[in-house]
């Protein structure tokens, strides 16, 4: 039995507020309890239907279990779980002291994982959810005009950080400069992400220079800062290819720079390494060659790349030349 009265107060307090801000991108109690699967009745009921089949120290069921599903994909998923409890009427926590807002928490589940909410099929879905599944699938796939476009009402204000950042690309995509109050919402709880949304407005409205300069200081901020959506991210690595690939020398340049050192804990490490790469492009054989060595002594192994090193280890007659032209024979 949960008190909501206490829930809420220590959810709307540091740390607790900033931790479900950057770790699961929500708020306050119905935020927190978004990520409920089942109840303990239901937990009870699994026990029941199992019978004697109990995992103890000396029967390990579970490990078993696991070893014997390796290679096999999507066999139990939560959604599923989740249905199921649903159904039994066991999907929400017992409360007492307070009430949460059921309708609100169930659309915040829906932003617990985007990438299955675009799978669920209407049945699956509550009433209040079914007006919501559009507009997070399509943000999901970065088709950010229409996310906003399908946002079901137009009086709900955009609350945590996906729905504020929903509404911050989507204007921004379009090139609207109401996206500049949105933007600043969201700086307060996710800056790299809003720095990205910024250099998108910027570019939209035609403005380079900015947009480069907006984005060369999201990449150097996320090398020491891990909480940005690494979906996000990746579409400033599209953007940051889009500008350079004008081409544009300097604009290449500045990134080039920007993106020099990994990303925090090395995440994106192949996106940010393929930037690089498209980057190096524009500025020449010198650059491309920096990239190289730092992909050495395990390159990606395809024919274009393997390719390209041969042509840059000649350019630059590098003593690993011949050993580039051996692994393209291969």
């Amino acid at each position: 039995m949960y008190d909501v009265a206490r829930v809420r107060a220590r959810v709307e307090a540091a740390p607790y507020r900033e931790a479900l801000n950057v770790a699961w991108r929500t708020r306050g109690v119905e935020g927190l309890f978004s990520h409920f699967v089942a109840s303990s009745a239901y937990a009870e009921a699994v026990v029941q239907t199992e019978g004697k089949r109990l995992n103890t120290d000396d029967r390990t069921l579970i490990e078993f279990g696991f070893a014997r599903t390796v290679g096999h994909a999507q066999l139990l998923q939560l959604e599923q779980i989740g249905a199921a409890a649903r159904r039994r009427g066991q999907h929400l926590p017992a409360v007492a002291g307070g009430r949460i807002d059921t309708e609100r928490l169930d659309v915040l589940r829906l932003w617990v994982k985007p990438d299955r909410t675009a799978k669920l099929q209407a049945a699956q879905l509550s009433a209040t959810q079914r007006p919501w599944q559009a507009p997070i699938r399509l943000f999901s796939t970065r088709r950010y005009q229409e996310a906003l476009a399908s946002w079901p009402d137009p009086e709900t204000q955009a609350r945590t950080v996906d729905e504020i950042r929903l509404v911050a690309f989507g204007r921004a995509e379009a090139g609207d400069g109401r996206a500049q109050v949105d933007i600043e919402r969201l700086r307060q709880l996710a800056p790299i992400d809003a720095g990205i949304a910024e250099a998108l407005l910027l570019y939209r409205q035609g403005y380079t220079g900015l947009a480069v300069r907006a984005l060369a200081a999201a990449f150097r901020q996320y090398r020491t800062v891990p909480w940005a959506d690494e979906m996000i991210v990746t579409r400033a690595t599209f953007l940051a290819s889009q500008i350079a690939g004008a081409p544009d020398y300097q604009a290449a340049s500045i990134l080039f720079e920007a993106t020099e050192e990994p990303f925090a804990v090395h995440v994106l490490e192949d996106g940010r390494r393929q930037l690089r790469l498209s980057l190096a492009k524009i500025l020449g054989h010198d650059a491309s060659l920096r990239v190289l060595l730092d992909l050495e002594p395990h390159p990606p192994w395809n024919r274009s790349m393997l390719r390209r090193r041969v042509e840059v280890y000649a350019a630059t007659r590098h003593e690993n030349l011949s050993r580039a032209e051996r692994d393209l024979e291969r």
